[in-house]
């Protein structure tokens, strides 16, 4: 009964050496794990769960969305489980693999628009969690500010316009301007 979620693990094929990501460092021959967070690709979620937290924050729109609702099932005592047997082909961006002394670093590349959203979305998550989460949401503002924006600066196209898009992304989120990017020549895809 305090299970609200149980989600696959994903594969994305595109990237060389092929990646599977998990929310878990469950061992090997496990079949499940609990988690923090997973995203929304794929997941069972109990009924009886939405009733109770209610359904995803639409007005996120996109990115940390599934992020947002994890904190809140956890809020409410729910446990999620990662089913590590299940494995949902699922594609972030267009990855590429770079090394960085040694290590891998995986980037999305994704564009501008993407970025605005992420960074506000991140705002908006952490300014409702920080009291309840403070440890998730410190160790996910380290990987935005240092994994995310070094990958972007050394890695990916369109260095300036990505950051301008975080920028605005951020000021948005401070303010919990939510929904569809609707500034001056904002993109009106997504991806």
């Amino acid at each position: 009964e305090d299970v609200a979620l149980v989600a696959p693990r994903y594969r994305d094929k595109v990237c060389v050496p092929e990646l599977i990501h998990s929310y878990s460092r469950a061992p090997e021959h496990a079949q499940y794990a609990s988690v923090q967070m997973t995203m929304a690709s794929g997941n069972l979620v109990r009924m009886s769960a939405f009733e109770r937290v209610g359904f995803f924050d639409e007005p996120m729109f996109i990115d940390y969305v599934d992020y947002e609702f994890c904190l809140r099932l956890r809020r409410y005592g729910y446990k999620i489980i990662e089913a590590q047997l299940a494995i949902l082909d699922h594609r972030c961006g267009n990855r590429s693999t770079h090394r960085f002394f040694g290590k891998i670093v995986r980037t999305t590349n994704y564009p501008p628009i993407r970025r605005y959203y992420n960074a506000r979305s991140r705002i908006v998550v952490y300014k409702r969690y920080w009291l309840v989460e403070p440890r998730w949401v410190i160790r996910d503002l380290f990987a935005f500010l240092g994994r995310d924006l070094l990958a972007i600066v050394l890695y990916e196209r369109d260095v300036a316009a990505k950051f301008s898009a975080i920028a605005r992304g951020i000021g948005h989120g401070a303010i919990n301007k939510l929904g569809r990017a609707s500034w001056p020549g904002a993109p009106s895809k997504r991806s």
